[in-house]
C-alpha cells in the first residue's frame, strides 16, 4: 500500500490488544471499527481539504457541489466538493473516473 493509505488506515483502527487488556509486542492494526468505515473512505477518496480554491466552477446543475479547477490553459486540473464550509479534493483514480464521466 501506498504510505499515505498505510496512515489513513492506522488513524482509524485501533491497536489490537490481548484478551487481558495489555496490547501485543508489535503493533498490529487489523480491524476497523463499522464507526471510522465513512472516515476511512473519506481519507482514501479525497486528498486535499480547503476553505477556498481559485479558479473554480460548478460542474453543472446537477451537481453543484461539485467544482472544476482549472490551470490557466483552461484544463480541468482537480475536482472539489463542497462538505460544509470546506472543500474537499477528489483523490487520483476517483479523479479520473469523475472526468471521463464529464
Amino acid at each position: 500500500w501506498p504510505q499515505w493509505l498505510r496512515q489513513a488506515w492506522k488513524s482509524r483502527s485501533p491497536t489490537w490488544e490481548k484478551r487481558d487488556g495489555n496490547a501485543v509486542g508489535a503493533e498490529m492494526k487489523t480491524f476497523m471499527p463499522k464507526s471510522e468505515l465513512y472516515a476511512f473512505l473519506q481519507d482514501v477518496a479525497f486528498s486535499a481539504q480547503e476553505v477556498q480554491v481559485e479558479h473554480t466552477s460548478k460542474v453543472d446543475e446537477d451537481y453543484d457541489n461539485w467544482c472544476k479547477q482549472k490551470d490557466e490553459e483552461g484544463l480541468t486540473v482537480g475536482i472539489w466538493t463542497s462538505r460544509g464550509k470546506s472543500l474537499m479534493e477528489l483523490r487520483g483514480i476517483w479523479q479520473e473516473c469523475f472526468i471521463k464521466i464529464l
